[in-house]
């Protein structure tokens, strides 16, 4: 009897040490989970921090809001080209949207019109193509700015080529872009302008 009694206490003790090994490993388990889940989280918050940063970066190179052709389409409607202020006369206070004649073509097959908008300051450049006395609109999102100079538009030998004259920086002056353009009235260039449908 005695024989069985230490046998039932020896079982207990092993049962109880095996439970209690059981635990431990479960406990170390999840401890081990807890750390890969914090772990996993710390890189997801690094992850979205970065993404934050470069977005922040982003936005600081590129602060300022482009304009849109919808917008440059609604000014045309709401104030006209044949209404566009000459080149010089437009205040330098953005107070109201306006359009400026930048320059003509001697021809005048060319009109270059810059527009101002209180939202996107002196950015968008229409030239229209005029051809049978018809209008061919030709959107850039381009930003220009007042200088000394006048813009100018002159035709070169080639009857498809444009050479155009703007200052877009008072640092670097006036720039010339030329800009190919075609029998539907339609005009591109080769200077990386970014032209609007």
């Amino acid at each position: 009897m005695k024989k069985v009694k230490k046998l039932v206490s020896i079982l207990t003790v092993s049962v109880f040490c095996l439970m209690l090994a059981a635990c431990q490993s479960n406990a170390g388990v999840k401890e081990s989970d807890a750390v890969v889940t914090i772990e996993s989280n710390a890189a997801a918050i690094e992850d979205t921090t970065e993404t934050g940063k470069n977005a922040e970066h982003d936005m600081e190179n590129d602060s300022e809001e482009r304009i849109t052709i919808c917008k440059m389409q609604e000014m045309i409607e709401e104030i006209g080209l044949e209404n566009a202020i000459v080149y010089g006369e437009a205040g330098e206070d953005v107070l109201k949207d306006q359009i400026v004649l930048l320059c003509e073509s001697s021809s005048g097959r060319y009109k270059a019109y810059g527009f101002i908008s209180q939202e996107y300051g002196r950015d968008g450049i229409l030239i229209d193509n005029i051809i049978d006395g018809e209008s061919n609109h030709n959107y850039f999102i381009q930003k220009w700015v007042y200088s000394e100079e006048q813009p100018t538009l002159n035709e070169s030998d080639d009857f498809y080529q444009v050479t155009f004259t703007i200052c877009q920086d008072q640092a670097e002056g006036m720039k010339e872009v030329l800009l190919d353009t075609y029998d539907t009235g339609t005009m591109d260039n080769t200077e990386g302008w970014s032209k609007m449908q």
